[in-house]
């Protein structure tokens, strides 16, 4: 089945741009700068010793608050927060943002695009609070290993 669902991704992998854009222009559903991100394409500066917490939308960030808090202050440790939507990113710029903390859309669950965002962050540990399943995500991160 996963084999399936891989052969999909590569099929459709030519016309996510599209679809990202047409969500920026007619339904206003994604970032109109930072769509990209969701693509794998990242602006931001590569940082040692991350710690990555994956989380789908504006709950599952409020869940892990106290625990990124705790995080942050330590000085050698680096915190990247992937989301999906445009409410967990604000919410993320008024509460999370540190020095240490960066936020990033999360990558799309295509093989291209999450090993491109998994060989530019290679993370030390990745923790999932989401309720929704991105099979490419889990099985590449967990072949990911351990720097």
């Amino acid at each position: 089945m996963i084999k399936i669902y891989r052969f999909y991704h590569l099929l459709i992998y030519p016309f996510l741009f599209f679809y990202l854009k047409f969500r920026v222009l007619k339904k206003n559903k994604e970032h109109p700068t930072r769509f990209k991100e969701k693509l794998g394409k990242i602006n931001l500066k590569k940082k040692e010793n991350l710690i990555w917490f994956h989380v789908a939308s504006l709950g599952e960030i409020k869940s892990i608050y106290e625990i990124v808090k705790y995080y942050q202050s330590f000085q050698n440790l680096n915190i990247l927060i992937t989301s999906v939507t445009t409410s967990s990113s604000q919410f993320f710029n008024d509460h999370l943002k540190s020095n240490n903390t960066i936020h990033q859309f999360a990558p799309l669950d295509s093989p291209i695009i999450i090993k491109k965002f998994l060989d530019h962050w290679k993370p030390k540990i990745s923790i999932f609070i989401d309720s929704e399943l991105w099979p490419n995500m889990i099985f590449q991160t967990s072949k990911s290993p351990l720097k």
